[in-house]
């Protein structure tokens, strides 16, 4: 296991423990908010480090032609990790967005079931892309 992976474990079992202490305010924003601190934190310290963003969007710029021939595509289970992991990530900004809500007590009707669907879409996901993660 490299350190990408122990991170990401860390962030995924943080989640995880999350969304079982789901009816306790403050052990739940206690495991889920740094899940996704580490999940989001792995992001940006793999692409200031490996610039995976710019090559997995196809926008790394740093190769020269030379390069080029050794380029590969991504197989499907990378494909996989990289799309259902991506789109993790992007829920945790609504879910973020209506848990504050929830927790300032500014919620209006509805506000919980949208935080949930949220939420567990974003888990749905993020352990998908968990576990196509070990195939990469």
């Amino acid at each position: 296991m490299n350190y990408a992976d122990a991170v990401a474990t860390v962030g995924w079992v943080l989640l995880v423990i999350g969304w079982w202490f789901r009816r306790n305010r403050r052990l739940h924003l206690g495991f889920v908010l740094p899940g996704m601190v580490v999940d989001l934190g792995l992001v940006i310290f793999l692409e200031l480090t490996r610039s995976v963003i710019e090559r997995t969007a196809g926008m790394d710029h740093s190769m020269t032609n030379a390069a080029l021939p050794n380029l590969r595509t991504y197989g499907t289970v990378e494909s996989i990790h990289i799309a259902t992991s991506t789109l993790a990530v992007v829920l945790y900004i609504p879910t973020i967005w209506l848990g504050s809500k929830l927790a300032w007590g500014t919620a209006g009707p509805g506000v919980r079931a949208w935080h949930k669907r949220c939420a567990i879409g974003a888990l749905a996901l993020r352990t998908i892309g968990f576990a196509f993660m070990w195939g990469v």
